[in-house]
């Protein structure tokens, strides 16, 4: 698998992975991706938006103050162990048409945009042990 360190760029076909890249205060994502990938320790603050992947596992990344969307995820992902927060859109969107993707072991907090989580896609999603910035169940 190729590691790029790179900073608010695109990762081009056949490009595998993102590993420990910071980005701060751009005018686009973060992080984009065509195709899966592996999106892996990031640190992304005040980017007009966080990360966008087509697919594959999405962990242990800190996604804060964006003014846009935090995290979407456009095909099957695998989405633990981050950290979403003061999103200005909603902190993760699984868009239309996306497999089941499973969201586990996240922290949502202090987001503003409409919800921390949407799923605009038909299928089913996972999204148990997150923690959602309080101990008070919806109702």
């Amino acid at each position: 698998m190729q590691v790029i360190r790179s900073l608010a760029a695109r990762s081009a076909p056949g490009q595998a992975a993102w590993c420990a890249a910071t980005t701060s205060k751009t005018a686009r994502l973060g992080i984009q991706t065509s195709g899966a990938a592996d999106v892996l320790k990031n640190r992304l603050i005040g980017n007009a938006g966080g990360i966008r992947t087509s697919g594959g596992l999405v962990q242990g990344n800190l996604i804060a103050n964006t003014r846009g969307v935090g995290l979407q995820v456009d095909g099957r992902a695998t989405v633990l162990s981050n950290t979403l927060t003061g999103s200005g859109g909603n902190a993760l969107v699984v868009a239309s048409g996306a497999p089941a993707s499973t969201i586990q072991g996240n922290n949502f907090e202090f987001n503003y945009g409409a919800y921390d989580l949407v799923n605009y896609s038909a299928n089913a999603i996972t999204a148990s042990g997150n923690w959602w910035g309080t101990t008070t169940p919806v109702r």
